[in-house]
């Protein structure tokens, strides 16, 4: 299938070409299989309940701002958050407060780096409470967004960011934490079996060096800091994964596992020899 012309610049397609092959030539077996072929066969979970959804977003809410992947995954393996936040229910979850749990609980909790992501975790539960009463569930309410389920056009990246600006908007006038955010939102779609990638650092990093977007800008304080990536950058790097994704017949979110080992997110250089980078 051709690439969705809208999207293309073939001096990058080239680029991701070069470094996807690179990868599999440095690949660690059978770890990078297994992980490529998880996300491989994701599908959209339409059926997850609230429940199921709150636990999503615990999660994810406990990965964000630079956490350490191996520290929080012990975490979710050993069932902490499950433990803390009630078997995720809904209703419990909502009627917790966050300084309570951050008193009793924050000495497990500590990977998570920050405080605030406790009282963003129970403020999640509360909106879903919210989205329920206006569309029976959360995932009711993604289903009627006209988000495509799998990218196969240019069309259907079209149809993706059109649902996707529908879903942000209501995320942003529910005050949802975290998700109405761009990175966080493709971080949440992509988890839920969407074909979609998460901008996030390493992603950043790599689509800088394969020239996808530029570096982002120096602050002016402290040149030495970049400052953070424009969310026009953010959004050409997943539709440029995406469109990669659709023309070599690919998933979105299995490029983003390239675009993670080659940016050198520490949760990933496991898949790959050491001599890759």
């Amino acid at each position: 299938m051709n690439a969705p012309s809208t999207f293309v610049d073939e001096r990058v397609f080239v680029a991701i070409d070069e470094m996807v092959e690179r990868v599999k030539q440095f690949k660690c077996e059978p770890k990078f299989t297994s992980w490529l072929d998880e996300r491989e066969n994701s599908v959209p979970r339409l059926g997850m309940t609230d429940q199921e959804v709150l636990g999503r977003l615990i999660t994810l809410i406990a990965y964000s701002n630079n956490a350490k992947a191996d520290g929080i995954t012990r975490l979710v393996d050993q069932g902490v958050f499950e433990r803390v936040f009630q078997d995720y229910s809904v209703e419990k979850v909502a009627g917790l407060r966050a300084e309570n749990v951050i008193e009793i609980h924050w000495h497990e909790l500590k990977a998570m780096r920050f405080k605030y992501k406790v009282d963003a975790m129970v403020q999640c539960a509360i909106c879903l409470i919210s989205i329920r009463k206006q569309h029976k569930s959360f995932m009711a309410f993604l289903a009627n967004t006209g988000l495509p389920t799998v990218l196969k056009s240019s069309d259907d990246i079209r149809d993706f960011w059109a649902a996707f600006d529908k879903i942000q908007a209501y995320f942003r006038e529910s005050s949802l934490p975290y998700f109405r955010n761009l990175t966080s939102l493709c971080h949440l779609l992509m988890d839920a079996g969407f074909d979609c990638a998460k901008p996030d650092l390493a992603v950043m990093k790599a689509a800088v060096g394969l020239k996808i977007v530029p570096p982002p800008p120096k602050q002016a304080k402290n040149p030495e800091k970049s400052r953070a990536h424009s969310e026009q950058d953010l959004r050409k790097t997943v539709e440029t994964i995406q469109a990669y994704a659709i023309s070599r017949n690919m998933r979105a979110q299995v490029l983003d596992l390239f675009f993670l080992i080659h940016g050198r997110q520490t949760g990933v250089t496991q898949l790959v020899k050491t001599g890759y980078y």
